[in-house]
C-alpha cells in the first residue's frame, strides 16, 4: 500500500489496533481522529481505513475521547458524513456540539434524531442556528413543551403557517407558549388577535401595542370568541337544580366546600345555582362572573359569602380551569388575588355585591376588561424583522 503517511506512523497505528485494552482503543481512537482532522495528507483508502477504525471504536471508546472528537467534527465542514451522523445519535453530551453547529446534518438526519433519540436531543436542534420548517414540524409533533417553546423563541428557526396556527390554540391551555409566539415576527395579526382572549393583562396590552387595536377591534375580539356557555341561560333548564338548591339550602348544608365539590364534580350548574342562592344575585349574573370576571371580581364575590383564604384559592382555581382553553391558574396571579382577598373586609364585600343585586350595571362595569386600548396608527406597528 502507497501511503500518504510515513511508514512507522501507520505502523504505530496497527500495533495499537492489535491491542484491545482500553487506554491502547482510547489512544488510537485519539489518533486517528486527530490525523483525519490535522491537515495531514491521506490517500481515499486511508482515509476510509480511519473511518472505519473510528466506527468501530466509537462505542467502546471513554465519553471524554467522543466529546473532543464530537467538538473537532461540529465546526469542519470537511468532516466524514458517518461519524457525524454516528456521534448525532450518541449520548446527548457527546451529541449536542454536532447537534448545534455541524451543517452536515440534513433533515433526513435530525428526523431521525427526534424520532429514536432523547428530549435533550430535541432540544439541541431547536436551538440551531438554521432549523427548517419540516424539522420545526417534526419537533411540534414530538410533543414535548419545553422543546417547543425553545424551538418558538428561536427566531431564525422557520416554523409553517399552519404549525403556528396549531401552537396558537395549544398556548390555550400552555401559557409558556405565548410570549414566544407574540415575539415571533412571522406570527399573523389574526392569530394574535386570537390569542387576545385567553392571555394575561399584559399580553392583551402587547397586543393591543404591537398590533395596534383600538377600543371597537378588541371588543369585537371578546365578542366573536366569546364561548357558547356564555350565552343567556335558559331558566327552565336550571328548574330542576334550584328546586334541589332550595332543599340543600333548607338543611343548613349549603357551605364552601359543598360549592367547591360541586366543581370539582362537574356540576357547573348546580354550583352556579348555589353561588346565585349564597350572593343572591340571579343566575346569568353569576354565570358571567364565573366565566368573564377578572380574578378581583370572582374574589369579591366569594369573600361576600365567607369563603376563607384556602377555600378561596381552591375554588378560584376550579374556576379557572373550567374556563375554555384555561389549563390552570398561573402563580404569580394567585400570589396577587391571596394578597387582595386576605386584605378585603367581609363586610365591604356584601356592599358592592348588594350593590351588584340592586343595580346589574355596577356588575357589567366590573366585568369589563382592564386592558386600555390604544389608539390606532397609520399602520400596524408589529412589522417582520429583517
Amino acid at each position: 500500500m502507497n501511503s500518504a503517511m510515513g511508514g512507522e506512523r501507520w505502523q504505530h497505528l496497527m500495533r495499537l489496533a492489535g491491542d484491545k485494552s482500553s487506554a491502547s482503543r482510547n489512544q488510537l481512537f485519539a489518533q486517528v481522529g486527530d490525523l483525519m482532522l490535522g491537515g495531514e495528507a491521506v490517500n481515499d483508502h486511508e482515509r476510509s481505513l480511519m473511518i472505519d477504525i473510528l466506527s468501530k471504536l466509537i462505542r467502546d471508546v471513554e465519553m471524554q475521547m467522543r466529546q473532543q472528537l464530537a467538538g473537532k467534527l461540529a465546526k469542519s465542514p470537511d468532516a466524514p458524513k458517518e461519524l457525524v451522523v454516528m456521534l448525532a445519535n450518541d449520548d446527548i453530551e457527546v451529541a449536542k456540539p454536532i447537534l448545534l453547529g455541524s451543517e452536515l446534518l440534513r433533515d433526513w438526519d435530525l428526523i431521525e434524531v427526534i424520532h429514536h433519540r432523547t428530549r435533550e436531543h430535541q432540544m439541541a436542534i431547536a436551538m440551531r442556528e438554521r432549523v427548517s420548517e419540516v424539522i420545526s414540524t417534526a419537533l411540534v409533533e414530538a410533543g414535548h413543551e419545553d422543546v417547543i417553546t425553545t424551538l418558538l423563541q428561536n427566531q431564525n428557526a422557520k416554523i409553517s403557517q399552519a404549525t403556528l396556527e396549531y401552537l396558537v390554540e395549544q398556548s390555550h391551555r400552555v401559557d409558556t407558549f405565548q410570549n414566544p409566539l407574540l415575539a415571533r415576527a412571522d406570527l399573523k395579526p389574526e392569530m394574535a388577535k386570537k390569542m387576545y382572549q385567553f392571555v394575561s393583562d399584559a399580553l392583551r396590552e402587547k397586543i393591543a401595542d404591537d398590533f395596534g387595536l383600538n377600543a371597537d377591534e378588541i371588543a369585537a375580539i371578546l365578542e366573536e370568541n366569546k364561548p357558547a356557555i356564555l350565552a343567556q341561560p335558559d331558566p327552565d333548564s336550571y328548574h330542576k337544580t334550584m328546586e334541589l338548591v332550595e332543599i340543600i339550602a333548607s338543611n343548613n348544608t349549603l357551605s364552601p366546600s359543598l360549592l367547591a365539590k360541586a366543581l370539582r364534580d362537574g356540576e357547573i350548574p348546580l354550583f352556579i345555582g348555589m353561588l346565585s342562592k349564597m350572593t343572591q344575585l340571579n343566575l346569568n349574573a353569576v354565570r358571567k362572573i364565573v366565566f368573564e370576571a377578572e380574578g378581583e371580581v370572582v374574589a369579591m364575590t366569594l369573600k361576600a359569602v365567607d369563603f376563607d383564604p384556602q377555600q378561596f384559592a381552591d375554588v378560584y382555581k376550579l374556576v379557572r380551569i373550567t374556563r375554555a382553553g384555561t389549563r390552570d391558574v398561573r402563580i404569580n396571579e394567585m400570589t396577587q388575588l391571596l394578597q387582595y382577598f386576605g386584605q378585603l373586609k367581609k363586610a365591604t364585600a356584601q356592599n358592592v355585591v348588594r350593590t351588584w343585586q340592586r343595580d346589574p350595571q355596577y356588575l357589567e362595569a366590573a366585568l369589563k376588561p382592564k386592558v386600555q386600548a390604544k389608539p390606532a396608527p397609520s399602520r400596524l406597528a408589529h412589522q417582520p424583522l429583517n
